[in-house]
């Protein structure tokens, strides 16, 4: 994949996708919303820092 910004990289081919319906909701005057979360593992290769990102399962 050549799509990430530099210093990122794809550690696996698998890709988390979770969606929430929220309607109804005070705070938002009533309205509603629908998130999408998509997640991917990846590692940032800094110049001196490394740090591993994998989604957790969900449950």
């Amino acid at each position: 994949m050549t799509s990430f910004p530099g210093g990122f990289e794809v550690l696996a081919p698998a890709l988390g996708v979770s969606f929430t319906s929220l309607r109804g909701i005070d705070r938002m005057a009533g309205g509603s919303r629908n998130p999408v979360q998509v997640q991917l593992p990846a590692r940032l290769a800094g110049g001196r820092d490394r740090l591993d990102g994998r989604p957790s399962p969900a449950g």
